[in-house]
C-alpha cells in the first residue's frame, strides 16, 4: 500500500512540475528550490526517529514474550512466589516500550507540521515574486493564481511522503529483527549423507562424554556405559546429577562437548 502511494505521488509530482512550467519557468524553479530544503528536514527527522522505532519493536518483544512466559508458566511463577517480580519486570519493560513509543511517534509527528511549513514558505515566495512579475507584466494575476493552486496540489504528494515515512520506519524496524532471526546460523547443521535407520538393533554407547549447559560449568565428565538392545537400565542420582541431562543427549536436545554417543558403533551426530 505505501509502495503505491509513493509511486501516485512521484507521478503527480512530475504531472504538476510539467503543468507548473508551462505557467512560468521562474516560479517553478522557486517552488522545487523549497523540495531540498524538505528532504533534508525530513532525513534528519527520520535519523532520529529510526532508533525508537527500532526499540520500539524490540521492547514489544519482550513485553510480549514476558506476559507469554507468565501466563505460560502460571503455575510455576505462583507456585516460587514469583509475582512482585513478574509484576516488577513487566513494568520496567513497559516503561522502556512506552519511553521507545512516544519518542518515536513525537519526531515522526513532526514531519507532516514541517512539510505545510515549509509549502506555506512557498506560496509566500511564490506570491511576492508572482507579484513583482505581474508589475513587470511578465505573468497575468490570473496565471498566479493557477499557479498557487498547482503549488497547493503540489505539497500534496510530498506531505503525503512524509506520512508513509512514519509507516516505513516502523516496517524497517519490524524488517531488522526478522531478517536477524533468518540470518541467524543454524545451531547444528544438518548431515547431507546420513547414516541409514534401517536394521538397527539398538546398542547405545557413551564413550567419555563431557557436557555442561555453559561453558565454565560441567555437569557429565567422563560418562561411559553401553546399553545392550532390549535391557534395562536405571540412572540413579541426587537432584542435579545429570539424571534427566544424559537422556536429553541421547536424543540430541543438545550436543555434547567431547566424547561420543553411539548406536550400533554410529557417532548420533552422523544420522
Amino acid at each position: 500500500q505505501s509502495i503505491t502511494q509513493m509511486l501516485t505521488s512521484i507521478t503527480s509530482l512530475i504531472g504538476f512540475i510539467i503543468m507548473m512550467l508551462s505557467i512560468s519557468v521562474v516560479l517553478t524553479g522557486i517552488t522545487i528550490l523549497v523540495l531540498p530544503i524538505s528532504f533534508v528536514l525530513i532525513s534528519v527527522v527520520v535519523k532520529k526517529s529510526q532508533k525508537y522505532f527500532s526499540n520500539r519493536q524490540e521492547y514489544l518483544g519482550k513485553v510480549n514474550g514476558h506476559i507469554e512466559e507468565m501466563y505460560g508458566g502460571h503455575m510455576v511463577m505462583k507456585a516460587f512466589n514469583g509475582e512482585e517480580k513478574s509484576i516488577s519486570k513487566f513494568n520496567e519493560l513497559n516503561k522502556e516500550l512506552h519511553k521507545a513509543t512516544w519518542k518515536a511517534e513525537f519526531l515522526s509527528g513532526l514531519m507532516m507540521p514541517i512539510m505545510i511549513f515549509i509549502g506555506n514558505l512557498g506560496y509566500v515566495v511564490v506570491t511576492l515574486v508572482g507579484g513583482w512579475l505581474v508589475i513587470k507584466k511578465s505573468i497575468t494575476i490570473g496565471d498566479i493564481q493557477a499557479f498557487i493552486q498547482y503549488v497547493r496540489s503540489f505539497n500534496q504528494p510530498i506531505a503525503q511522503t512524509a506520512q508513509i515515512a512514519n509507516v516505513l520506519q516502523s516496517t524497517a524496524a519490524a524488517a531488522e529483527r526478522v531478517f536477524e532471526f533468518i540470518d541467524e546460523k543454524e545451531e547444528v547443521e544438518d548431515v547431507v549423507e546420513g547414516v541409514s535407520t534401517e536394521s538397527i538393533k539398538g546398542i547405545v554407547t557413551f564413550k567419555n562424554v563431557k557436557f555442561g549447559y555453559k561453558e565454565d560449568q560441567t555437569i557429565i565428565n567422563n560418562f561411559s556405559a553401553t546399553i545392550k538392545p532390549g535391557q534395562k537400565v536405571a540412572i540413579v542420582g541426587p537432584t542435579g546429577a545429570g539424571k534427566t541431562t544424559i537422556v536429553k543427549l541421547l536424543m540430541r536436545f543438545y550436543d555434547i562437548d567431547n566424547g561420543s554417543i553411539e548406536i550400533d558403533g554410529h557417532d548420533i551426530r552422523n544420522f
